[in-house]
């Protein structure tokens, strides 16, 4: 991967902490803190293409069918661009292997919340 996640995640979290920044909040979909934590990304990597990627994403989601958050989220995957998704994905994971994204959240954080 050629480490755009690394850095959009470190131009976001140092604009953020920048002095007269009006950036108070950053939000991170993936929201891998650490290797550990990640689902979307984890699954991203287990795969070759962006075909089987989509295939067991969305099979995943099917298992969710009872949370109708999941089902919403499920139709805009759906629509989404499979390689784009597989790109980011597994470009997140590598970045989490690489560094503690949480650790540098907070080192650059003037307040957290982690849900």
């Amino acid at each position: 991967m050629n480490g755009r996640a690394d850095d959009t995640f470190r131009v976001a979290a140092i604009a953020a902490s920048g002095p007269g920044s009006g950036i108070r909040t950053i939000l991170s979909l993936e929201g891998n803190l650490t290797e550990d934590d990640v689902y979307f990304s984890g699954i991203a990597a287990e795969h070759d293409t962006p075909v089987t990627f989509r295939e067991a994403f969305l099979s995943r989601l099917d298992e969710a069918s009872a949370d109708p958050i999941m089902v919403r989220y499920r139709s805009r995957v759906v629509r989404a661009d499979p390689h784009a998704l597989w790109i980011l994905g597994n470009e997140v994971a590598a970045y989490s292997k690489r560094r503690a994204p949480g650790e540098e959240l907070l080192a650059h954080a003037r307040w957290a919340h982690y849900l």
